[in-house]
């Protein structure tokens, strides 16, 4: 069967349906009367993202803007670089910061209180990442001490400010609008799980550098949602910034650990460039605040995953054709975007039965009628919504593409699963794989909200495929890999952290192969409803795979010889039955990246 089209749903459910820097144009004429405080940042030429923060900002007018960050000479460098691109100088700031340090956040308080009685916006954004197990001067972890309890004092000391900014604004008449954004990480995910661990010194101490770093990013969302809760006056907002990338695994490495952080405060936000690096903040900063939630963990927000955009430019190249249903557009010149809801079934089917045969032209170029459709869209994990609503809206979307495509003779649907239906991701507590290498034949039985709703879906399109005799063919994702994350933190822990990363079966699909999968998915006819890991062909270990797992896990059995370095969470039925083969090794990207790291 040839492909003419293929309608994919290719955004993932969000808050917003604003791009950020729409948000910040709206907003623009009420800055004037705002005084902004961004605290804690320090400045690095090649990660500048604070700096693009406060540009945008000053492009605005603000009264005034304080810039606090521990080393006062980048600090001043980065003010400098700010008023050279501005139309007319701004009222930027510094003030002397180490968020290490009770005594120097004090002061920092003082400094600022002491020359302006007003605080408009508050952005919590510096942190520090693979410290050393050692403490702050007061005691504390040092990476929840800087992250967390540095922040959390600084908020503290600067909160009758707040309060008083909004005092202020009422009584001129207008409606408050003050704010603190706190920057957190996806790096939550790997916290400690009691909040007995989160909170212990000695046993942040005793635990690796990537649960202590996501304990403090885990204490970064659960503070902005108490602040929310006790002074609902201030709206409280944490975000995740986005892709990480970052350069801290170049800092000085010692011959008895694989490397050996310097404790110098940097940004907490990493991004692939400086300009989509601010986006989250801005987002947070300047959307409407009816249309934000108080005390909400944001991740990237009116905001299309890079993913998407990858797996359809793979599929172009590939000669198919692309209609993009979602509530936010693409920017590809060659894809057309329908808005719609996928929540709505109406919409859906009448998306996929659209008018096709429009003699009027469009500029954009519409495709015909879809041969295939490829589900993508939805929450991408938990805790990003309350737990009914990640279940309804990812269970919703994907009810209402299988049944329209069903029912208009569409022959062919792929949807999007994870490999957190094996269980072994936001298990309640340490959980094992049943026998490596995991295949889609093990039984699977989660017990987290996403993984549920996931395995849901699985059920739905086994029976429709059943019920209307065509093809639905599952890809279980796991961590999907662009090509610049090969070079960032979190893709060097799984390497050289490979304990921490059970979660996924020590695995990863690059987000090119992911679109070729779904070529290869869309060009073989006839297998009906079938299941497939999604997955690379290696494990991300430098170690055999056996030995591997022979020595992290000898209570595990290995039910077949596994080739040298062969993936635990096993690709072998996609490659057998729809011919995939990768093109895109992980050893291929990092060992480039080492080099250069080493050089």
């Amino acid at each position: 069967m040839e492909f003419r089209d293929i309608a994919a749903t290719s955004g993932f459910a969000t808050h917003s349906l604003r791009h950020p820097l729409e948000g910040l144009s709206s907003f623009g004429p009420t800055l004037n009367e705002a005084t902004f405080g961004l605290l804690g940042s320090s400045f690095k030429p090649e990660r500048d993202i604070p700096r693009e923060t406060i540009l945008q900002l000053a492009k605005h007018h603000p009264s005034r803007i304080y810039l606090a960050a521990r080393t006062e000479s980048k600090a001043r460098d980065a003010i400098i670089s700010i008023q050279s691109q501005l139309a007319s100088p701004a009222d930027i700031r510094y003030i002397s910061l180490d968020l290490a340090s009770f005594k120097s956040i004090r002061a920092a308080a003082d400094k600022f209180q002491s020359e302006s009685d007003r605080l408009d916006l508050l952005i919590l954004n510096a942190g520090t990442m693979g410290n050393p197990a050692t403490k702050t001067e007061d005691g504390f972890e040092v990476q929840l001490g800087t992250n967390h309890v540095g922040h959390f004092l600084l908020s503290k000391l600067l909160l009758p400010t707040l309060q008083k900014t909004v005092e202020q604004i009422r009584a001129s008449g207008a409606t408050p609008d003050v704010r603190v954004v706190s920057l957190s990480s996806a790096a939550h995910m790997i916290s400690p799980t009691t909040f007995e661990e989160l909170t212990s010194t000695p046993s942040l101490l005793s635990a690796s550098t990537w649960h202590r770093y996501g304990a403090s990013k885990a204490a970064n969302i659960f503070f902005a949602s108490e602040l929310a809760r006790r002074h609902p006056e201030i709206l409280s907002v944490s975000v995740h910034p986005g892709a990480v990338k970052s350069d801290l695994y170049t800092h000085a490495k010692s011959s008895s650990s694989f490397m050996k952080y310097s404790l110098e405060l940097v940004s907490s936000i990493f991004f692939r460039n400086t300009s989509s690096g601010a986006l989250n903040t801005l987002f947070a900063a300047t959307t409407p605040r009816d249309q934000l939630v108080n005390g909400a963990y944001y991740t990237p927000v009116g905001y299309r995953s890079d993913a998407g955009q990858y797996v359809i430019s793979e599929l172009l190249s590939a000669g198919h054709q692309i209609l993009n249903l979602d509530l936010m557009p693409m920017s590809h010149p060659d894809v057309h975007t329908l808005k719609t809801d996928l929540a709505d079934s109406g919409q859906v089917f009448n998306a996929l039965s659209g008018q096709w045969q429009l003699h009027e032209p469009f500029p954009e170029g519409l495709p015909p009628r879809p041969d295939a459709v490829i589900h993508l869209a939805g929450y991408a994990r938990n805790m990003l919504v309350p737990d009914n609503e990640t279940f309804r809206a990812n269970t919703q979307g994907t009810y209402n593409i299988v049944e329209a495509a069903c029912k208009l003779g569409i022959r062919k649907v792929i949807l999007a699963s994870s490999v957190t239906v094996y269980g072994v991701s936001f298990a309640q507590g340490d959980a094992d794989y049943p026998y490596f290498p995991i295949d889609e034949d093990q039984d699977v039985n989660p017990t987290d909200t996403y993984a549920i709703a996931k395995l849901c879906n699985e059920r739905v399109a086994r029976g429709f495929a059943a019920r209307f005799g065509i093809d639905i063919y599952i890809l279980r994702i796991g961590r999907v890999i662009e090509p610049e994350e090969y070079n960032d933190d979190i893709f060097y822990s799984y390497v050289h952290e490979p304990a921490l990363w059970k979660v996924h079966g020590w695995s990863y699909i690059d987000v090119r192969d992911l679109g070729r999968m779904c070529d290869a998915a869309l060009r073989t006819d006839g297998l009906g409803f079938q299941v497939f890991n999604a997955t690379n062909d290696a494990m991300t270990n430098f170690k055999r795979t056996e030995e591997f797992l022979k020595e992290h896990y000898p209570n595990t059995p290995i039910v077949r010889a596994l080739e040298e370095f062969e993936v635990p969470l096993s690709n072998a039925k996609i490659k057998r039955l729809l011919g995939f083969q990768e093109k895109h090794p992980w050893k291929k990207y990092f060992t480039l990246a080492e080099k250069k790291a080493k050089a």
